[in-house]
């Protein structure tokens, strides 16, 4: 079954879920038939259809005469009202062309039933682009608080920083990301002084629900942020006590070096590519020399020593293992109760194979934050190293909701496909893997998955092909190294050694 899409064009959109055509006054009553019609349609604008095309598509092996479609033909310009005949031309005794451009997209969420935020990325008013970190710091740490409130769905920055720098009406957003409210604002800066504007909107009627101004100073600048957060949060909930802010609080550097230095490492942490975790490395290390006891940075660089671990780019495996467990050790005795550090710690007891540990971790870290969507990406990999698939399938689900345009989620579609593997379920393994790819086209290391997948689903051709590629990324692989990477269980494992040995992979 194809996915569901929304087809606009024009002040109109058709819904491929609900069968739906919605106008500028709101929506529109068709026949099945009628819909079926202008889908078809829709989905080719720009060229001629036939009469005979569209009753071959709409009426499948029916007998119906052309004045069935006809009929439809009418009722469908009827409902576009003005822009009917504009929108749909009739070419004499030949057939139909749908003349308007069709933006093809992805259906978007449903709204949650509960509170949703997007934080938006802060304008930098300035005119110097060297404060674009700073006012993205400020909607980062804004984000981190609020995504702490248990009641509140908060979409990721992954996600809500596509926007940057793009004009886009707050409806928009609220419909690209399923949310009910946006927070935008700009941060304007003279000398020592800072002067921040917030706004909160209702992204259904675009009504300005809360703003503010902000006036402070350089040396002030945490307690800004929290003095904004906490009336952002009592706008969304008056009642909310202001106990809830200030246990959201976390540990901040004392040094602002060290923490642009930290988003400067950011972008670099999160490609999964291993020319920018030695990038993020050399970053991470001016902040702890900045700030030795800065927790995110430590957290963020024991991430990367366990990334060239499970991502088999270590030239000194148990080195790295054992430098991501000291490291995010240190994180979390330095901060106890910060999600980010107890997501890091639990990646890096999975990868030494501490996978309930792992496990333990997590269910801390997203009662700390349960928006949190890395930490739900992590759990859904910790659920299928267990073998609990359908849990794994939920969590990664729960962390595509929270960020969708997260860069890391072909990370989750990775993820399916190693759940999927789990259930014996070959065909959709390979499918997620594969739709992973197209987002991460680099991370060959999913070959690993995607090679024993296509093998035991009976795709023996594409598995040798797949093979031949993974050999290629990594020369000298084997099966016994790919076992010592990853903490499936040992049936999962070796099924999935059994497919990469028959497919072309040596076993040591």
């Amino acid at each position: 079954m194809a996915a569901p899409r929304l087809l606009r064009f024009g002040a109109f959109s058709l819904d491929t879920d609900r069968a739906g055509l919605v106008g500028p006054h709101g929506a529109l009553t068709l026949r099945p038939k009628t819909f079926d019609v202008l889908l078809y349609l829709a989905r080719h604008p720009r060229r001629l259809v036939s009469k005979d095309e569209l009753i071959a598509a709409v009426w499948p092996n029916v007998f119906v005469t052309e004045n069935s479609l006809v009929q439809c033909v009418r009722e469908i310009r009827a409902a576009l009202g003005d822009e009917g005949q504009q929108i749909l031309k009739t070419v004499a005794r030949r057939g139909y062309i749908f003349a308007a451009p069709v933006l093809d997209q992805p259906l978007p969420p449903e709204p949650p039933p509960g509170p949703s935020i997007a934080v938006l990325p802060f304008t930098n008013i300035t005119g110097e682009p060297e404060q674009d970190r700073f006012a993205d710091g400020l909607a980062d740490d804004i984000i981190t608080q609020l995504s702490r409130m248990g009641w509140l769905l908060v979409i990721a920055r992954n996600s809500t920083f596509t926007y940057k720098d793009k004009p886009v009406p707050v409806k928009q957003v609220g419909r690209d990301l399923g949310v009910r409210y946006v927070l935008e604002g700009s941060v304007r800066k003279a000398g020592d002084r800072i002067r921040v504007n917030a706004q909160l909107i209702d992204t259904a009627t675009d009504a300005h629900l809360w703003a503010d101004r902000y006036d402070g100073g350089l040396e002030d600048i945490f307690a800004l942020q929290d003095k904004i957060t906490e009336s952002v949060v009592g706008a969304l909930q008056p009642t909310l006590r202001s106990a809830e802010v200030a246990r959201a609080r976390r540990k901040r550097p004392d040094s602002l070096d060290a923490y642009d230095l930290v988003l400067r490492a950011l972008p670099h942490v999160w490609s999964l590519r291993d020319a920018d975790t030695k990038i993020a490395f050399g970053v991470l290390e001016q902040a702890l020399r900045h700030e030795p006891d800065y927790p995110m940075a430590l957290a963020l660089a024991s991430w990367c020593h366990g990334q060239r671990v499970v991502y088999q780019w270590s030239t000194d495996p148990d080195g790295d293992r054992a430098k991501a467990t000291e490291l995010a050790e240190a994180a979390q005795r330095l901060s106890p109760d910060d999600p980010l550090v107890l997501t890091v710690l639990a990646t890096a007891r999975s990868i030494v194979g501490e996978v309930r540990a792992a496990d333990a971790l997590l269910e801390r870290a997203l009662a700390l934050d349960p928006n949190a969507a890395w930490a739900w990406n992590r759990r859904g990999w910790v659920h299928t190293y267990l073998g609990a698939a359908d849990a794994a399938i939920a969590a990664f689900e729960r962390a595509v909701r929270l960020s969708p345009f997260d860069p890391l989620n072909p990370n989750c579609h990775f993820g399916r496909g190693g759940a999927h593997f789990v259930k014996h379920e070959y065909a959709q393994s390979a499918a997620w893997v594969e739709k992973g790819l197209q987002g991460q086209p680099n991370a060959a290391f999913m070959l690993r998955t995607l090679v024993p997948a296509l093998w035991h689903a009976g795709r023996y051709d594409e598995a040798r092909a797949a093979a031949s590629r993974l050999l290629d990324a990594y020369p000298g692989i084997t099966t016994a190294r790919i076992r010592s990477a990853l903490p499936y269980d040992p049936d999962t494992m070796s099924r999935m050694c059994e497919g990469l040995h028959l497919s072309g992979i040596p076993l040591a």
